[in-house]
């Protein structure tokens, strides 16, 4: 983005203006379409306004593509861990962080480096620890249940606490599902903080 701003720059000093006016449009409109949404935009003109908040249903959608899930499995993920209000500075008692309320050994042990306090990045590393499950059980049920309480409950036994939470998985995928269903509605807070570890430390007391 900053060699094509700089490229066009020289070509106002040897071209006409109106030349290099249309070259600094193709550019912007470059920039936004890798962006995906109007917030690309946003980003070019003003990035602390556009960095703000993001779309958490553009941000589910668009990750559990990215990993290969449905976004109703991601959407469940986000209304277990984090509720009706989520929260992406959330920090659990046993450490678990974000949206998708993982924990960072989980997250070092897939070899992946990410801000579990951003929420796009939290969901992306939620995302793809719930498909790597998805793949090795081949049932839902089981995934999700490997999700609460580690891999060893794809050998079908675990606590009580997690056959609560497979329970109340299934039964918002089955709300998700039905005929008059839609993942969204499971995440009526649309708008989330776009934070990060630094701005959630300076929020803590």
């Amino acid at each position: 983005m900053r060699r094509g701003v700089r490229a066009i720059t020289r070509m106002v000093r040897g071209t006409g203006k109106w030349v290099a006016i249309a070259a600094m449009v193709a550019v912007l409109a470059a920039s936004a379409a890798r962006a995906g949404s109007f917030e690309g935009w946003l980003a070019l003109i003003d990035p602390r306004r556009a960095s703000a908040h993001i779309d958490l249903h553009s941000a589910v959608a668009n990750v559990a593509k990215q990993v290969g899930l449905r976004p109703e499995h991601l959407a469940v993920i986000v209304r277990l861990e984090a509720g009706t209000q989520p929260d992406p500075c959330f920090v659990g008692p046993a450490g678990e962080q974000g949206l998708a309320q993982v924990l960072p050994s989980t997250r070092d042990g897939m070899g992946m480096r990410a801000d579990l306090l951003n929420p796009v990045q939290s969901l992306f590393v939620g995302g793809t620890y719930f498909k790597r499950q998805l793949e090795r059980a081949d049932s839902e049920r089981l995934a999700f249940a490997a999700y609460n309480a580690g891999p060893k409950a794809l050998r079908g036994s675990y606590p009580r606490s997690t056959e609560r939470y497979v329970s109340r998985a299934v039964a918002l995928l089955e709300k998700a599902r039905s005929s008059s269903g839609d993942w969204r509605a499971l995440l009526p807070v649309r708008r989330v903080p776009n934070t990060n570890s630094r701005m959630c430390r300076r929020q803590r007391p």
